[in-house]
């Protein structure tokens, strides 16, 4: 049965590349080299389709029905504007079953009435970085209501030229009224305008909107205003977005301090009531790491519709690179926000106002920024800034350079129950925990707590028993009498302390041992021992660990010189084997007809240049068949004789030598004889066709590589000087007694 399926299997994909093979003989790309097929197997439903030249998709190209099966489709491209894909009328008629259709690198992608035809079931249309892509050429891709009717996610990344830039525009909503569209991605976009107030119309199911980074050419013919809400919507993505310079808001971006001069911000211009999303995102809105300080000299008012409220369950606002904000803001609605993350925007000050009105918080995010430097010169206001947010359950100030924090700082959080200060300077616990209740992690990891006095661990014990711990990251002191009573509170709340097992302490040996009853033990020891005695110790371990460092350095240093002189001399005796005419060639050169001009003027050229560099000889240096074989004689009696008079072998190896049956027994011939084999690998190589011995050679020993640069051309990726060296010391491995 094994056997059947796996017959079946083959003559399936056989059928298949025919086919292609077939519709493409007529391609401008010669050898039907046009398009590769990878990962299609009856079982498996998703097909990559590698594009390696420009190319016109019809119908004819997808013969038969054997594509119905296949639900994900990805056209890859290598990212150039050389090669173009051409989508023409039902050219997918025969996918009936597809899902998904991504084009990854390709930029440039041309639609026709009826392109999308045929595709009923697909949900996803992925066009990311097809940046020649026009809008009216993609509008005219949707004949109408009927086309993608099941379409769900739209993802346009970085499409669209300059020429015919996209709208997001009535014209172009209007394609969400007739589909599910949940997913819209338009990041990065240059659009020529657009107006909110049609989504609301017509994106009846739209959950996520992504329009982070986009620029937008004639502001004039926008609108910004949302005249109804979207029930649909959860998730809206406005990151970067003030780093379009046409913006009246870029101005933020590029001023060191930016000063609110209006006392009011007016949303009465919105008209439905209330705002419900799931999270917005508003990072890295300036797109640079410029510093920027946000001040206004008096109270600002925001004013909201009457009986309207804002809920955003998550709001992001990361690497803004904002250091100060020093506003006091009034919400004259409610606004109710679950998780607030305004992390790694190296904030040094945060007024206490700035946040009073959000009451809401469970969740607040502030890790990777400098609030340490606001509790040094600003304490008393630090000390307020969490009053507000009564019900705020999980608090992180990781990484935030603080190396003390006021007392009282969470004396109105009572509700906090997880409570993170990784990653900081602390070296004591100087701050109350008492009012912490309901506490029920307390993150001190990547600290300085090296040596925790009575006063910090008198405020670890002021919280709850159920509260735990994690003091991972440092290695504690356990060298000496005063680390006795710290190592034993650590034991007696090991049942509160996350990875209590990994705990670690540095004993008077200098060693690292795990905190446990002997290092406690061990203590209690040293506490009764002669100070002498300890350091004499402390002197040994020492000598013995430097005595041990000296002697491996002196072996290794033996055992290098040594491989040094092996090598040296194997390269002598090959040179001299070439000089006095035992060896006629340094290397012999196979490789497939087909890449001649490469082996030509890349290989040979440099290699013969090199080698007559460090042998003092006036003859050719590098063989290869046409040149070297005698006229008239046996090919692999030529291909024997050239190997045995070789010092070693260089195979240029392609896809085409691995495809040509006669340089493969070439190969084989010259294997047999036993001469070292280098192989030099042009491009990328499918060893999937390449015989045994080859891929044993390429699993097994280094290999020389070309690859093709920016421009085309290819470069090797080591040096001539190294791959000489090789070679004469890879000849002078056989018929070396003396060098072991």
């Amino acid at each position: 049965m094994k056997q059947i399926v796996i017959l079946v299997s083959l003559l399936f994909f056989y059928n298949l590349y025919a086919c292609f093979a077939k519709s493409l003989d007529e391609s401008i790309c010669d050898d039907n080299s046009c398009i590769d097929i990878q990962y299609l197997t009856p079982t498996k439903h998703s097909v990559d389709i590698h594009i390696i030249c420009s190319l016109h998709f019809t119908k004819d190209l997808f013969c038969d029905n054997v594509w119905s099966t296949v639900t994900i489709l990805r056209l890859v491209g290598n990212w150039g504007r050389e090669n173009g894909v051409d989508l023409d009328s039902n050219t997918f008629e025969r996918f009936g079953h597809l899902e998904e259709l991504r084009f990854v690198g390709v930029q440039i992608v041309t639609l026709y009435p009826g392109s999308f035809r045929g595709l009923d079931n697909l949900r996803v249309l992925d066009l990311s970085n097809c940046v020649s892509l026009g809008y009216n050429n993609f509008m005219s891709a949707f004949e109408s209501n009927a086309t993608l009717p099941s379409l769900q996610e739209l993802i346009l990344h970085m499409a669209g030229n300059r020429e015919d830039n996209f709208e997001f525009q009535e014209r172009f909503v209007k394609l969400f009224y007739s589909r599910p569209v949940r997913v819209v991605d338009l990041s990065d976009m240059i659009i020529k305008g657009y107006d909110l107030s049609q989504i609301c119309c017509y994106a009846r199911y739209l959950e996520f909107l992504n329009i982070s980074g986009i620029s937008v050419s004639n502001l004039a013919n926008s609108n910004d205003i949302m005249v109804c809400r979207i029930p649909s919507l959860k998730i809206l993505d406005i990151s970067r977005r003030d780093v379009d310079k046409n913006r009246l808001q870029h101005f933020w971006c590029v001023n060191e301090k930016t000063s609110i001069t209006t006392n009011f911000l007016n949303l009465d211009h919105i008209n439905y009531v209330n705002v419900s999303l799931d999270a917005i995102y508003l990072d890295t809105m300036c797109g640079n790491t410029r510093t920027r300080k946000v001040v206004a000299s008096s109270p600002l008012e925001v004013r909201c519709p009457f009986g309207s409220t804002f809920y955003l369950k998550n709001l992001y606002f990361r690497r803004n690179s904002i250091s100060v904000v020093d506003v006091e803001v009034d919400t004259q609605c409610p606004v109710i926000i679950d998780l607030l993350d305004i992390s790694d925007n190296g904030l040094k000050y945060i007024s206490p106002k700035a946040l009073w009105k959000i009451t809401s918080l469970t969740q607040l995010l502030l890790t990777d920024n400098s609030l340490g430097e606001m509790v040094s010169f600003h304490p008393e206001q630090f000390q307020k800034l969490f009053v507000p947010f009564e019900r705020l359950e999980t608090l992180d100030l990781s990484r935030n350079k603080f190396a003390t924090l006021p007392d009282g700082t969470f004396t109105n959080n009572r509700q906090l129950k997880r409570l993170y200060l990784s990653g900081n300077i602390f070296e004591q616990v100087t701050f109350t925990l008492s009012e912490l209740t309901n506490l029920e992690f307390l993150d001190l990891s990547d600290n300085l707590l090296l040596e925790l006095d009575v006063s910090g661990l008198s405020k670890l014990d002021s919280m709850s028993i159920d509260t735990h711990m994690d003091l991972t990251g440092r290695t504690l002191q356990c060298s000496k009498c005063i680390d006795y009573g710290r190592i034993k509170w650590l034991l007696e709340h090991k049942a509160s302390i996350i990875a209590n097992s990994s705990l670690t302490c540095v004993n008077s040996k200098a060693d690292v041992d795990l905190i446990s009853k002997t290092a406690e033990e061990n203590l209690h020891y040293i506490c009764y021992r002669n100070i002498y005695i300890r350091n004499t110790i402390i002197f040994s371990v020492v000598a013995i660990v430097c005595f041990s460092t000296i002697v491996n350095v002196v072996i290794i240093r033996k055992r290098r010189q040594r491989n040094v002189y092996r090598q040296i001399r194997r390269r002598q005796q090959t040179q001299r084997r070439l000089e006095n005419g035992e060896l006629q060639f340094a290397s012999f050169i196979l490789y497939s007809s087909k890449d001649e001009e490469f082996m030509r003027t890349c290989v040979y050229v440099n290699l013969e240049k090199h080698l007559h560099l460090k042998v003092n000889s006036d003859r050719e240096l590098v063989g290869f068949g046409d040149q070297n074989f005698k006229i008239g004689h046996c090919i692999l009696n030529e291909v024997i004789r050239c190997t045995n008079v070789s010092a070693a072998i260089v195979v240029v190896l392609s896809d085409n030598f691995c495809r040509s049956d006669f340089c493969l027994h070439e190969f084989d011939v010259a294997f047999r004889v036993g001469k070292p084999i280098i192989l030099m690998l042009k491009g990328e190589v499918d060893m999937s066709m390449a015989p045994v011995a080859i891929r044993d050679l390429f699993n097994t020993y280094v290999r020389v590589l070309w690859r093709l640069d920016d421009h085309g051309e290819y470069e090797l990726t080591t040096s001539w000087d190294n791959i000489c060296n090789s070679i004469l010391e890879l000849g002078g491995v056989l018929g070396d007694t003396n060098i072991e």
